[in-house]
């Protein structure tokens, strides 16, 4: 899950980088296009200026106040040069620079050479008709040289800019997540080595103390045997269990209401449940596509959960005890509209909503010394291996239920 979500995000990263591109160079393209439509304007009026002074139209004067307003409009950097070079007109450069020597002449002429190399020049001609044979001859009189205005130029840069926060950010996305992989995989594997001690604590030191008694009193052998095989028997399934639990196991038709019936036997037989009420109702569900191995641990690990929170109450989010307190812990097996459902619901102090929202998370525990492990174990074999789910409600004085949906 969580690399799926790591490559929709590169994705989006990806898709909003190009979107981010292609909506710049199409914004670029299209002032670009309209800067030099003004400037092939500017010319033709001027061109239309020219041939007017030549023949002597009477438009002269409105020509002329039209050229001024679209001079006017010239915004961006603008050189006009005449066909023989002598007269130059400049809008809009760098330092306002004009013509007034022979330096800024020739540092006139270098810009309009740099203009050429971004914009082609647009000609400004003089036109006549010869009136015998209707020919139009056209005499170039000048050379209009401009550039981008200076908003093109920023605009150019704003892909790069997107792009380059997009990489920052998602750098940082996926450092960030780097790390919380790498500090979950510990929390994990130090929860897993606890875990092991636990799992086997109970029937090795089960083991030694039949073992002892063994020697105090050979007679009880019969007796004992019973009790050692059973033990061993358990220290099976728990290597069974860590077998599975590193990869998806085998699923196969179980009768889930005898798993469940086995696993709250384990627990009345060996987990603390001093004051502590344990029912359950377990209608018989027939067969369920599942592992027996696995499932019995989270039974196991529900009912110690539940067990624990009635025996160290707290506050339903910090590790302080209190007083023991009397309760029930009920576990209910039914079908449901969408398979079968499993409730644990214990008479517990429940949890705050900082508590209930990080239950799941590999290395939080809200016992003194608990490894955040269980949880996290139960939520995997339930959503990743049984294609299932797990819900959470609790509050703070209301208890706690946990209920899983399992496909049938």
């Amino acid at each position: 899950m969580l690399r799926r979500i790591t490559l929709y995000f590169l994705m989006l990263f990806v898709l909003v980088g190009v979107g981010i591109f292609t909506y710049s160079n199409a914004l670029i393209n299209r002032l670009e296009n309209e800067y030099r439509s003004i400037s092939i304007a500017y010319a033709d009026v001027s061109s239309a200026i020219i041939t007017a002074v030549t023949r002597g139209d009477v438009s002269l004067v409105l020509l002329k106040d039209i050229t001024d307003s679209l001079r006017r409009m010239l915004k961006f950097p603008a050189i006009v040069v005449s066909a023989n070079g002598e007269q130059i007109e400049c809008r809009n450069l760098p330092g306002d620079l004009q013509p007034v020597d022979a330096a800024s002449r020739i540092e006139v002429l270098r810009l309009a050479a740099e203009m050429d190399e971004d914009s082609d020049p647009i000609p400004l001609v003089e036109r006549r008709v010869h009136e015998s044979t209707g020919t139009v001859e056209e005499r170039l009189v000048a050379t209009l040289h401009y550039s981008s205005p200076e908003i093109i130029t920023t605009l150019s840069w704003l892909p790069v800019v997107g792009i380059a926060f997009i990489l920052i950010f998602g750098g940082l996305g996926l450092f960030a997540n780097h790390r919380f992989r790498l500090s979950e995989q510990q929390a994990i594997w130090v929860g897993l080595a606890k875990e092991t001690a636990h799992q086997l604590g109970t029937p090795v030191s089960s083991l030694l103390g039949w073992l002892e008694l063994l020697g105090e009193d050979p007679a009880e052998a019969g007796n004992v045997r019973e009790e050692m095989t059973r033990d061993v028997k358990r220290l099976g399934q728990i290597v069974n269990r860590f077998a599975e639990v590193g990869h998806p196991p085998a699923l196969e038709p179980t009768d889930l209401r005898e798993v469940v019936r086995e696993a709250l036997e384990y627990c009345r037989r060996r987990i603390s449940l001093a004051n502590v009420k344990l029912e359950d109702e377990l209608a018989d569900v027939g067969l369920v596509p599942l592992s027996a191995v696995l499932f019995g641990w989270v039974i196991e690990n529900l009912v110690r959960n539940a067990a624990e929170a009635l025996a160290n109450p707290g506050d339903g989010g910090t590790k302080g005890r209190r007083r023991p307190r009397r309760g029930r812990i009920t576990v209910v097996l039914r079908r449901a509209p969408r398979g079968v459902e499993l409730e644990v619901t214990d008479s517990g102090a429940g949890m705050n909503a900082l508590v209930r929202r990080r239950a799941f998370d590999a290395g939080h525990s809200t016992k003194v010394r608990g490894w955040g492990l269980g949880l996290t174990l139960v939520r995997r074999i339930i959503v990743e291996y049984h294609h299932g789910r797990i819900r959470l409600k609790s509050a703070p004085g209301e208890g706690t239920r946990f209920t899983i949906t399992l496909p049938a």
